[in-house]
């Protein structure tokens, strides 16, 4: 099978599916870390509940859309590649765009998250956690660069023990049942939409990642193994994250002090001996490290993509002998030398609603490949026709329209920042390096005033209008529904909370200008174009 990216030193090896199941683990779950904030926020009886329905609205469509897809276009970059092949190069970019700066945040917050589990354990200063991050970003940065069947085999170590932990967990927890773990269903006080909105963004947060691994389907030989991979790992999860659960919250209490700094699947263990707690605090070091060590190879074929497509400098698609392109893995490294200094809450503001809007336009690209490529082989496929496969991706699109304005306002804005950058990026790195009408200058015919494909105002719009309808009910809904005093518990002051909202009102603004103008610019260049019906 010869791919797309091939000629620029990428390699296809004989990767097993349990590589692929584990790398899936790793960036997905790699444990049930992060549920117990989810407890005393929803209530432990809604945050079960929730962590058996969000999977079907929600992880399942990313892993069926994902692997029918990956199975379809097993190339370099998957989700990158899958948009610009059914949505056309600036929607690529886009979506290339949000899991650069997605990835990035993302693989920054696992180095954040295990540093700070050894600190708990060991004291040890800023300077000393720095150096220790500094440590850990060379070793596994070096490990990198040996190729991703070396990387499938650590994850699958790391997989393992993560595994048997929690298994260890849920086995204390049953045979010290004590607590009725669903009860209360929600806290007390509290209505069921305020104690949803407060578990939703963590829950899907949980089960967020299953698509990451695509990015290197250009490395793996047989088409089927990705999706068969991605598929296989989502029931693992479940149960990796239900089990341990509800046998914990049945042994340990109460369910209100449950939280990353509070009672954890650690104290579960703590009742056999405390030496127990302590090692399972390594194995949550071991869990982030895991996660951290599969977005090193995953988020760094982003940028290889781009730049074999034109969309940054060439000199990104250098590979070694292994076929691991070596500049865009030791820059993530770099960078983290950077974001590692970032608190953890900072990082993922951003990096939330960045996912969301991905896999977005993953399900609507699903729907158009069906549409404009119906006989398209697909050794995987979401099964029932299109029917079911319109239902599996309004259904993710629902989730993802509710969880933008659930998950609060300053989740929103830095989201709003990070798309408006993106057209912006697209039109100067496209100007710079040329983009796809270098490769298929039939296909990306270049306006030579703009610098950019003809058609490419119309993408401009209809991003711009989206985003300016969603800030419209954003302006309206966030002032209603936002609390006040949770904005001065976390970032320490009321202040905080009106810049947000200004920046809210600001981007919806420049969202709205944009639509216009690019509107009338779309319109000007199809008369000119002799386009216009």
């Amino acid at each position: 099978m010869s791919g797309r990216y091939e000629e620029h030193g990428i390699k296809r090896q004989k990767i097993g599916v349990f590589y692929v199941i584990a790398m899936v683990y790793c960036l997905c779950a790699a444990g049930a870390y992060g549920i117990e904030d989810m407890i005393p926020s929803a209530g432990p009886g809604l945050s079960l509940l929730m962590l058996l329905i969000i999977p079907i609205f929600w992880s399942l469509p990313q892993v069926l859309c994902s692997a029918e897809l990956g199975s379809a276009m097993p190339e370099e970059g998957g989700f990158y590649y899958w948009a610009q092949k059914g949505l056309g190069e600036f929607w690529g970019f886009q979506i290339g765009w949000w899991r650069v700066l997605n990835v990035y945040l993302c693989h920054a917050s696992a180095l954040v998250l295990s540093v700070g589990y050894i600190a708990s354990v060991v004291p040890m200063t800023g300077v000393q956690q720095y150096i220790l991050k500094a440590l850990l970003i060379v070793a596994f940065t070096l490990f990198n660069l040996r190729g991703i069947k070396e990387i499938g085999a650590l994850s699958t170590i790391l997989s393992a023990l993560v595994v048997i932990a929690f298994a260890a967990v849920a086995m204390v927890g049953f045979m010290n049942w004590e607590i009725n773990p669903v009860q209360p269903f929600i806290p007390e006080g509290q209505s069921v939409i305020e104690s949803l909105g407060a578990g939703l963004a963590i829950g899907m947060w949980m089960y967020s990642g299953f698509a990451s691994v695509t990015t290197i389907s250009g490395e793996i030989e047989n088409p089927k193994t990705m999706g068969r991979g991605i598929m296989i790992a989502l029931p693992i999860v479940i149960l990796t994250y239900m089990i341990p659960t509800i046998a914990s919250l049945s042994a340990v209490g109460p369910w209100y002090e449950w939280g990353t700094e509070g009672i954890s699947y650690g104290d579960v263990l703590g009742l056999v001996s405390p030496a127990f707690k302590i090692g399972f605090v390594f194995i949550a070091v071991i869990a982030s490290l895991s996660i951290y060590n599969a977005y090193i190879s995953t988020g760094s074929r982003v940028f290889f993509v781009m730049a074999a497509d034109n969309m940054a400098p060439k000199i990104l698609t250098k590979c070694n002998k292994h076929g691991v392109p070596v500049l865009p893995v030791i820059i993530m490294g770099a960078l983290d030398l950077v974001l590692c200094q970032l608190s953890f809450v900072a990082i993922i503001l951003i990096d939330v609603t960045l996912c969301l809007l991905v896999y977005g336009v993953i399900f609507i690209t699903t729907l158009v490949m069906r549409k404009t490529h119906p006989k398209m082989e697909r050794p995987i496929k979401i099964p029932g026709g299109d029917k079911v496969a319109y239902i599996v991706v309004f259904a993710g699109l629902f989730i993802i329209f509710v969880a933008l304005f659930i998950n609060g306002v300053d989740y929103y804005v830095g989201g709003a920042v990070a798309v408006l950058l993106g057209p912006i990026a697209y039109y100067l790195l496209r100007r710079k390096f040329g983009g796809l009408t270098k490769l298929e200058p039939a296909k990306y015919k270049e306006n030579k005033k703009t610098h950019m494909p003809f058609g490419d105002f119309k993408n401009f719009s209809i991003l711009y209008t989206v985003m300016a309808l969603m800030g419209v009910v954003g302006c309206v809904w966030f002032p209603w529904y936002e609390d006040v005093d949770y904005y001065v518990d976390v970032y320490g002051s009321e202040a905080i909370y009106n810049l947000i909202m200004m920046l809210l009102y600001a981007t919806t603004a420049i969202f709205i200008i944009g639509a216009i103008i690019t509107k009338v610019l779309d319109v000007r260049e199809r008369r000119k174009d002799g386009t216009t019906e």
